[in-house]
């Protein structure tokens, strides 16, 4: 058989990770040849109790022994197991930040600029370095757009003091 007649037999494109990455003819709504699927419903509680350690989708996926991709592929298909892992990383993301508050008053034994790269790479989303072109002067004097201007994620309150001071 030829390469051409292989796939003129083929009914859909490859799916999604943990599927059948093709479905011959005659066989709609059967699973092929691969691998079953080991989501349980269980896995709902489970990323959400390493949430609230703190755990990133990585962590999550080692400690169910899968990977990433299937963590995604489940988050399509099981739309309770899609809530779980929003929250688990809305979990996860309240963990870091305690532990940025905890850090501010731990004195010189806390490495903001760490804390800070942490945060931007784990929650980019949320920690993101903003550019943004403001029309006037912060006094309101209008001197024109500021250009290139960068904010950056307070990582202390002595910092956000400063900045909500210079918008006076």
């Amino acid at each position: 058989m030829k390469a051409a007649d292989k796939t003129e037999n083929l009914t859909k494109p490859p799916a999604q990770p943990g599927e059948p990455s093709f479905q011959r003819s005659g066989q709609a709504g059967k699973r092929g040849g691969g691998r079953p699927t080991r989501y349980l419903p269980m896995f709902c509680g489970c990323v959400m109790n390493m949430g609230v350690k703190g755990y990133g989708k990585a962590q999550i996926a080692r400690e169910l022994r899968t990977t990433r991709q299937t963590l995604s592929a489940w988050t399509h298909a099981h739309p309770e197991f899609s809530d779980a892992m929003t929250r688990a990383l809305d979990l996860s993301l309240a963990w870091w930040e305690k532990q940025g508050q905890r850090g501010i008053w731990a004195g010189k034994a806390f490495n903001a600029q760490a804390y800070s790269l942490q945060m931007r790479n784990r929650f980019p989303e949320d920690w993101r370095e903003r550019s943004s072109t403001a029309i006037g002067h912060p006094s309101g004097a209008g001197a024109g757009p500021s250009k290139g201007k960068t904010e950056t994620a307070a990582t202390d309150f002595t910092e956000l003091r400063q900045i909500i001071a210079a918008r006076g």
